[in-house]
């Protein structure tokens, strides 16, 4: 993309949602960020808390979230945001084409474009939803959020299953900060890998900023390389003109660069191809400001922008298709495809009540959005090319009641019209019951989330597709039921969720008539329920433990535009697992050394031996063991040795696709 282009869209800026301090959490940006936030005269309005667009304390929140602070994405170094999700709570990394291939992110079972990714709360997901999660760094991120469950109220379409969330850290008032990393790696068998970034941050309490610059390279464990590249540059600036107004600028360039070397799985058994490649580059950008003129009322408007350039690839290899069982790609084809989004949103907020013994506010606010895509290919199939747009206007509000010391109700929707659509209502309601104050908490919740159909489907534009008008969103209906407990003695928490979640008017290509068209229908129905547990301990200084388990039931209701073998009514969805856990201690094994050690387990699951086709077969369940070794050298370095899969486990990801083999990295960290 333009040099120009990028450059421009790194300092955009976003005018974020401001709510009262309660429902924020600050920046963790150093290890000793909570002094230097208290000494701030003119703080930074607080960063908005993934899931809830009122205000709202921790505690009453009422849905289902993680978040990975800066303490815990340092005690984990994680060479990617994938990295750093995999053992969260009900979320599964699809990589269906072997580690370093294109990477899934699924939510509570939900599909691929059923999660929203958000970066500092710009949406990033592709047209239609998707989003590969492919080579995706966390460079100068303070912290990741997993909101699970629907969350379209908020957020709009592509929500339906949850939303991930990475935030760029806030500068510190005062000297200049610098932090630079190097790590280098290698798998015990092709793979060889390498990282550095370097980081910085400072200013004044009026005007502040971080910066970050990182780079990735590796190589991949097949026989032919991925030789995965990944850079990523990402600014942000504060600026505070007076007590009432906030001003912030956030700008991210990501680029990702790799070969593709596996083919489809399965029967085909076709040889890696050494010639097929693709690359993305996306801008990410936003522009913040909030302003507070009374402290009953808050107002908020924001702008942001988007742009994603995707390029792919291959070289006709000369395969013999008849020694295979199905059709293998082999074609000279080159594809380039560009998307655009541009944002503008406004949120305004009044809390205060003139009830007794009781918390109230309320918020409101509307959006307009414009995505747009442009694309050509030429090749073997010919040259061609498309271009088209879609706007977008949504409304909705929040309210958020604290009644007493026990009870705590949040209740809102969203209506949002995409050009050629109806309009997509969604509510969404959510209680929390203090039955021991500080104790023991009961919530509940039920929603509504929907995905409206890839900009694609709506306007096709070639003489494959036939378009279709009357097409609508995909929608689901969900709820959930837990507990949340604190347990002071020995300083942790533990948590039990049970979530039911329905899909319906899902999305299917049929047949349009005798000539081999196919038109897009509303046809199909799935459903995901399961149960969630969490806990966390810190019996001691230094010492935590913990683990978190989901446990989850797919099942195919209607199969309608699907084979049946593939997708039996009544069978499980393919590429679900029956569970995923995981299980960590950490402790002190000498005043400036620590180790912490992490089991992994990925249960059961059906896939499709083809990916998008083929037969039904069931992988293996597994479970991995790595440690993360961290060394204190000095007040200002220190270091780190991470081994991963140490017992060499040979498992699969999908059919006839190994997994990462065992792995080692070494990490120096420098700050000052």
């Amino acid at each position: 993309m333009p040099r120009t282009e990028i450059l421009a869209f790194t300092v955009v800026l976003t005018l974020s949602p401001l709510v009262a301090p309660v429902a924020q959490q600050p920046d963790s940006v150093t290890a000793d960020s909570t002094k230097a936030i208290s000494r701030r005269r003119q703080p930074l309005p607080p960063i908005s808390v993934t899931g809830t667009l009122s205000p709202a304390a921790a505690d009453a929140l009422g849905s289902s979230r993680t978040v990975l602070d800066a303490s815990a994405l340092r005690a984990e170094p994680a060479r990617s945001a994938v990295d750093a999700i995999r053992n969260t709570t009900s979320v599964f990394i699809d990589e269906a084409n072997g580690p370093l291939g294109p990477t899934i992110i699924r939510l509570r079972g939900g599909e691929e474009t059923f999660a929203q990714i958000l970066m500092d709360g710009v949406p990033v997901n592709e047209n239609g939803g998707f989003f590969d999660a492919q080579g995706i760094t966390l460079t100068n991120v303070d912290r990741v959020e997993v909101a699970r469950g629907p969350q379209s109220t908020l957020y709009g379409s592509s929500a339906l299953s949850g939303v991930v969330q990475m935030h760029t850290r806030a500068g510190t008032p005062g000297p200049l900060r610098m932090e630079a990393t190097a790590e280098g790696g290698r798998t015990s068998t092709y793979g060889g890998s390498a990282r550095a970034s370097a980081l910085a941050s400072g200013g004044s309490e009026r005007a502040r900023f971080s910066f970050g610059v990182g780079s990735i390279r590796d190589r991949g464990q097949y026989r032919l390389p991925n030789d995965l590249q990944a850079n990523e540059v990402s600014l942000r600036a504060d600026i505070v003109p007076s007590d009432a107004l906030t001003l912030t600028t956030v700008g991210r360039f990501l680029g990702v660069d790799a070969k593709l070397p596996v083919r489809n799985p399965g029967t085909t058994r076709a040889p890696l191809d050494p010639n097929q490649r693709q690359a993305r580059d996306r801008v990410v950008g936003s522009l913040v400001g909030a302003w507070t003129p009374t402290a009953r009322w808050a107002h908020q408007a924001s702008v942001s922008y988007f742009r994603r350039d995707f390029t792919y690839e291959d070289t006709r290899d000369g395969l013999d298709q008849s020694q295979f069982s199905s059709f293998v790609f082999d074609f000279n084809y080159h594809y380039e495809a560009v998307v655009r989004r541009a944002t503008a949103r406004y949120v305004g907020t009044v809390s205060g009540t003139p009830l007794r013994r009781t918390d109230a506010s309320l918020s409101y606010g509307g959006e307009w959005l414009r995505e747009s895509l442009t694309d050509q290919q030429r090749g073997d199939f010919g040259p061609a090319s498309t271009s088209m747009a879609r706007p977008s206007v949504s409304g909705f509000g929040e309210g958020h009641a604290r009644i007493g010391e026990r009870l705590t109700i949040l209740a809102g929707g969203r209506i949002e019209r995409f050009e050629g659509l109806e309009a997509a209502i969604v509510p969404r309601a959510i209680a929390v019951l203090n039955v021991v104050p500080n104790r023991v908490a009961l919530r509940a919740s039920v929603s509504r989330a929907y995905k409206a159909p890839n900009i694609q489907d709506q306007f096709p534009s070639n003489p494959v597709i036939v378009a279709n008008p009357d097409l609508e969103p995909e929608t689901s209906q969900s709820w959930e039921a837990g507990t949340e407990l604190r347990l002071p003695w020995m300083n942790g928490t533990a948590g039990v969720t049970y979530f039911y979640q329905d899909f319906e008017n899902l999305i299917r290509s049929v047949s349009f008539d005798t000539t081999g068209r196919q038109i897009n229908r509303n046809l199909g129905r799935s459903r995901a329920a399961g149960v969630e547990a969490e806990l966390t301990l810190a019996p001691r200084a230094r010492w935590s433990l913990g683990g978190s388990a989901a446990w989850m039931k797919t099942r195919i209701v209607d199969n309608g535009g699907l084979p049946a073998a593939q997708f039996p009514n009544g069978g499980e969805l393919p590429f679900r697992p029956a569970y995923t856990a995981t299980a960590f201690a950490s402790a002190p094994v000498a005043t400036s050394a620590t180790v912490l050690m992490r089991v992994s387990a990925v249960g059961q699951q059906t896939v499709l031996t083809d990916r998008f086709r083929g037969a039904r077969v069931d992988i293996a369940p597994y479970a991995l063991l790595g440690a993360t070794a961290t060394w204190t050298m000095t007040p200002a370095t220190d270091a780190y040795l991470q081994l991963a899969n140490i017992l060499g486990r040979k498992y699969d990801t999908a059919y006839d696709r190994p997994g990462m083999a065992r792995g080692a990295a070494i990490g120096l960290r420098y700050s000052r």
